[in-house]
Formats: structure tokens, C-alpha cells, sequence
């Protein structure tokens, strides 16, 4: 399984960091617009097996933070803003763009974080999420093997909240600061 792990996580970073030194343009406001998110306060709570607590929170705003770390802020349009600059954005069918060329990383407006076309993270009617990701991501901060990962806030909010957990197992937000 340590195998796999470390597979999945290599793969979602490479993509990431991929589509990023491919070069495009970053996201500017003449852009255009990418999938509609709707922003209100939300959480997506970790409750790892070990007991330590992770807060995912989008808040009207836009801004996404881990455990009250910025990672990104979202805007309605889609866009996503890094370090103050649009660098990234939610495509209309939800695929994640950095620089203007799509990631392999997906968001569907239920909130299910895709990787390649898999769904990875689910989440069901009563917000508890589920999928392979579970128990194969590899992340240095954060273990969701034998994890409890909960979806709090209205259903709209579910895909906009998702794109910001994305962006932190996919390392979106160093991938576009490593940029020049």
C-alpha cells in the first residue's frame, strides 16, 4: 500500500507542477470565465486516526484556509488567487487549470475531487466523505488513512471548498510560487 501512496501522491504533484512549467499565461481578469463557485462559510473537517483535528475552511470571501493558514482564495468566477495574483481556475467542468493548462485534478459541483477521471474523495448526502483517497494519499501534513473527513455548510459551497483541498494534496499553491 506504501507503494501506491507515494505513487498517487508523486503523480498529482507532477501533474500539477507540469501544467505550471508548461508555461501558459496566468489567469488574468480578460480571461474567460471559468466554473461558477458559490462562497459561504464552510469546513471540511479531518479528524485523523491518531486524533489530531484539520480544519479546511472556505469562508464567504473566498479565502480558503488549513488549520488558519491561507492557502488560496477563490473568486465566483472560478479563478483562484495565489500570493495576491490570479494564477489558476476552475474550469467550467471542473477541471483545475494552473497557467492556463488543465491539471489532472477535477471538482465536480457535488464536491467529488477526481485525479485522472477517478473519483478520489466523495461526499454523501450527510457530508462524511469516502474513496480510495482515504487510504492512499501520502501527504506530509496531513493522514487520511482511518481518517473521519466531514463536509459542514450548504450544498452549493461543497465544490469551491473541495477545489481548496485539492489545491493543498496537489501542492497547487508552491508549485505556482516556485514559478519565476
Amino acid at each position: 500500500m506504501a507503494g501506491r501512496q507515494h505513487a498517487l501522491a508523486l503523480i498529482v504533484r507532477l501533474s500539477v507542477a507540469a501544467s505550471v512549467a508548461a508555461g501558459g499565461a496566468a489567469c488574468t481578469k480578460a480571461d474567460h470565465t471559468g466554473a461558477r463557485l458559490e462562497l459561504a462559510a464552510a469546513t471540511l473537517v479531518v479528524e485523523q486516526a491518531d486524533g489530531t483535528r484539520h480544519v479546511f475552511a472556505l469562508a464567504a470571501t473566498g479565502e480558503v484556509t488549513f488549520d488558519g493558514e491561507r492557502l488560496i482564495t477563490l473568486q465566483p468566477n472560478g479563478h483562484i488567487v495565489i500570493d495576491g495574483k490570479p494564477a489558476a481556475r476552475v474550469e467550467r467542468d471542473g477541471t483545475i487549470s494552473a497557467r492556463s493548462v488543465r491539471t489532472n485534478a477535477m471538482v465536480h459541483d457535488d464536491g467529488a475531487f477526481l485525479l485522472g477521471g477517478e473519483p478520489e474523495l466523495t461526499l454523501g448526502a450527510d457530508g462524511v466523505a469516502s474513496g480510495p483517497l482515504l487510504t492512499t494519499m501520502d501527504h506530509p501534513r496531513l493522514a487520511l488513512e482511518g481518517a473521519r473527513v466531514r463536509y459542514q455548510g450548504p450544498p452549493g459551497a461543497r465544490r469551491a471548498v473541495m477545489v481548496g483541498f485539492a489545491a493543498f494534496v496537489t501542492g497547487l499553491p508552491a508549485a505556482v510560487a516556485d514559478r519565476p
